[in-house]
């Protein structure tokens, strides 16, 4: 009888257990504004059941006593809640502090203290693609930030326009490196790997530190420097190819022949004895083949870098070389950077930057508007039914076998 009597009780008891649930009524609540945060996350910790608040920020879940609510949201800190009864109850979440250090012309400052419009585009972003140079970098990666390459040619200069053009006379970017302002071609010679950061002084408060040369902008680039500790080398290398994303599309020699003949009929001329039979000439030279048959891009980085208590250091050599898809258009460059920090005190801070560059390169036109000289025209008007007898390493002079017709 005991032992029947023992066991009511622990079943009894097992229960009372299982049916401790109570209901959770609550609101999350922004600490800063008092406002109800919308679409918050409701998680009893270690199991699937969750649930998210409505539009003002008011939520119920069932949940055992002693379980914990985890509380979370985007941009806010993670509360953890424990279950002790039910009830309607007030959840105060807290802002998450951002303590990413930017550069913003005077100095370096917390992103929670900053009042301007910064953005900031690290090393990883930059080392995310394959570019020649800085300003190459920022493509895509700020908003408000245009990036246009009006002419594709190797190594040409890139313009970035911040939030548009910012005067009658479209004045350029100001370029700031490691506080000494340069412009846009020096500032593309400088190897992305040695970038630590970009950030863009994108509003007029900008103009208060630089004056009128900051009417369209501010870009402030800070190179990577030493840090303390044994010698650390690293390398890095890539090889690419290019070829162009489409090609215009053009008539064959074929395509072209009957064209010919067509229009020689409409006036009663006598076609032309080259044409007479339109599909023994097949496709034809496909000029834009031939003068643009592809490019190629080869980088290699290697940087050393360290120091000691009192003085740090960070030298890199680098070389990159470009061949555009037209032929004989490259762009190369040889780069040694050295930059050294002394600590003298507490208080006193000296750094050295030495950059050394050599580039150099050939490009071609594409912005005229005649084919002797513009190659895309050139392309465009070549007559297909000629045949290429030596092949073309340099821009090719042969308008001059296009057939002239009236």
């Amino acid at each position: 009888m005991y032992r029947k009597l023992l066991l009511s009780l622990l079943v009894l008891s097992s229960l009372q257990f299982v049916g401790q649930t109570t209901k959770i009524n609550g609101k999350i609540i922004d600490q800063a504004t008092s406002l109800g945060i919308p679409f918050a996350t409701v998680q009893v910790k270690g199991t699937e059941k969750g649930t998210t608040s409505d539009m003002d920020g008011k939520f119920s879940i069932e949940a055992e006593k002693d379980q914990l609510l985890v509380i979370k949201m985007v941009g806010y800190v993670n509360q953890e809640v424990l279950v002790e009864s039910s009830g309607s109850f007030e959840f105060f979440l807290k802002n998450e502090t951002l303590k990413e250090m930017v550069v913003v012309g005077y100095g370096s400052q917390e992103s929670e203290d900053v009042t301007g419009s910064i953005v900031q585009v690290d090393s990883k972003q930059i080392m995310q693609t394959a570019v020649a140079g800085a300003a190459d970098a920022l493509q895509g990666r700020a908003a408000g930030v245009e990036v246009v390459n009006s002419n594709g040619a190797p190594g040409s200069n890139t313009e970035v326009r911040i939030r548009g053009l910012g005067s009658i006379n479209g004045s350029p970017v100001l370029y700031v490196v490691d506080g000494m302002p340069l412009d846009g071609s020096a500032v593309n010679a400088i190897a992305p790997q040695d970038i630590a950061s970009i950030d863009i002084l994108k509003d007029a408060s900008a103009a208060a530190i630089y004056g009128a040369r900051a009417a369209g902008g501010v870009i402030l680039i800070t190179t990577k420097r030493g840090q303390k500790g044994k010698p650390k080398v690293t390398f890095d290398t890539y090889y690419g190819v290019q070829s162009l994303i489409k090609k215009m599309d053009m008539m064959n020699a074929r395509d072209n022949a009957t064209a010919f003949n067509y229009a020689d009929a409409v006036r009663g001329e006598t076609p032309d004895a080259d044409f007479a039979d339109p599909d023994a000439l097949g496709n034809g030279t496909d000029w834009q083949d031939l003068l643009f048959p592809g490019g190629s891009m080869y980088n290699a980085h290697i940087n050393i870098s360290g120091g000691s208590e009192k003085a740090t250091y960070s030298v890199s050599l680098d070389y990159f070389d470009e061949k555009g898809v037209v032929p004989s258009t490259f762009y190369k460059r040889y780069s040694f950077r050295n930059n050294l920090d002394f600590e003298i005190s507490k208080k006193i801070k000296v750094g050295t930057s030495m950059s050394l560059v050599r580039d150099g390169g050939k490009g071609t036109s594409f912005n005229g508007d005649r084919p002797e000289n513009s190659i895309l025209l050139a392309a465009m008007s070549m007559d297909p039914t000629i045949t290429p007898t030596t092949p073309y390493t340099t821009f090719p002079d042969t308008l001059s076998l296009v057939s002239n017709r009236s």
